[in-house]
């Protein structure tokens, strides 16, 4: 049977994101649920847009002096990163034995995550590289009453390296269907989160996720912030 495009699972990084991350999650989701694997590069027009500016100045993050910064040494890096992740895509694919494909769009990063090629049963979202803490992975949870979402969780908490993850959980939530995905993975430590903000979970050491899981029909005061301040792979599985 011909995979149609909502049984895809997309991943979608950009110039900023660190694709390893998302790309291993990926890949781990298209091999567990028989999936093909998209990989999209956005090619960030908002960001090339800054790059057209005559003052804007690169400065690299090893430290020493800005130099300057035009939309051509852009689009140089951006093919260099657009043809890296296109060989790591097939890697990740061709290690999990799942089908795959890739494309690069020129556009927002913001309408690439609406736009129609994303419309796919899972999407992860490659993020900037995180910051190295010590302890086990946290999962932050947001809309853990959908089935699609908490399907995704417990195939994420079978994962190696996730068996002890600190699972955080905010906003509303089905105890029953969350308690029997959990009853699978004892080694998981639950935490129900409701005092901090979302801003304050995405970002403050205390709560800092490693991966960030929620619905794709998100409300934007969920879905927004996530893209702005998490640091980390973000899951936004189908509604359904």
């Amino acid at each position: 049977m011909k995979k149609t495009t909502e049984q895809r699972i997309v991943v979608t990084v950009d110039t900023a994101a660190r694709a390893e991350p998302a790309l291993a999650l990926a890949a781990l989701l298209a091999k567990a649920q028989r999936r093909a694997l998209h990989g999209l590069f956005i090619e960030d027009t908002d960001l090339l847009a800054v790059a057209r500016l005559p003052f804007t100045r690169e400065f690299p993050r090893a430290g020493g002096p800005s130099r300057h910064f035009d939309d051509s040494t852009l689009e140089r890096q951006m093919a260099r990163l657009a043809e890296q992740y296109r060989a790591d895509l097939e890697r990740k694919a061709r290690e999990a034995a799942v089908p795959w494909s890739y494309a690069s769009l020129r556009t927002s990063k913001r309408l690439a995550l609406g736009a129609a090629d994303t419309r796919a049963e899972l999407l992860v979202i490659g993020q900037p590289a995180p910051l190295a803490s010590p302890g086990p992975p946290r999962v932050l949870l947001l809309n853990g009453d959908r089935a699609t979402v908490l399907a995704t969780l417990d195939t994420v908490l079978s994962a190696a390296g996730y068996e002890g993850a600190d699972l955080l959980v905010h906003g509303a939530f089905d105890a029953e269907a969350l308690n029997r995905v959990l009853a699978e993975h004892p080694g998981v430590t639950r935490r129900l989160i409701g005092g901090p903000s979302l801003q304050e979970l995405l970002t403050g050491p205390a709560y800092r996720p490693s991966l960030v899981l929620l619905a794709r029909d998100a409300e934007a005061a969920e879905l927004e912030p996530c893209l702005r301040l998490a640091d980390c792979p973000v899951i936004a599985a189908a509604g359904h």
